[in-house]
């Protein structure tokens, strides 16, 4: 039996890592198994830096959602730091956002590349 296609790939751009989702996750273990997976990934670097790419997203579970917070906090640590990028939503995915309250939690960009060029300005 072919092992499962991974929901998401992670690329390293400079000192960011690019987390870019190839379809929507709705199912807990996937979502499990990408949290801890960017858990650890945070935890063995020493200053991490981390955009998630939604462009391929539609929907998304309020279990990605909680994930997504998590994250958030997990990078913010003591400071008042964004360290976590969100970029390329769709209409729907960002009214998501912005009805949970999660684009203050979050720096929210248009594209990859402007999420990327936020890091060179404020770090």
């Amino acid at each position: 039996m072919p092992a499962p296609e991974r929901m998401y790939q992670i690329d390293r751009r400079g000192e960011v890592d690019v987390v870019s989702f190839r379809r929507s996750i709705f199912d807990a273990e996937s979502i499990e198994a990408m949290r801890r997976e960017l858990r650890a990934l945070i935890d063995r670097t020493p200053q991490p830096r981390l955009v998630l790419d939604c462009a391929q997203l539609k929907q998304m579970s309020s279990l990605f959602l909680g994930a997504v917070m998590e994250l958030s906090l997990k990078l913010r640590g003591n400071t008042k730091s964004h360290r976590l990028r969100v970029c390329a939503m769709s209409p729907q995915v960002r009214d998501v956002f912005d009805v949970m309250r999660l684009s203050d939690a979050v720096e929210i960009h248009a594209d990859l590349a402007t999420a990327l060029t936020s890091f060179e300005a404020r770090g």
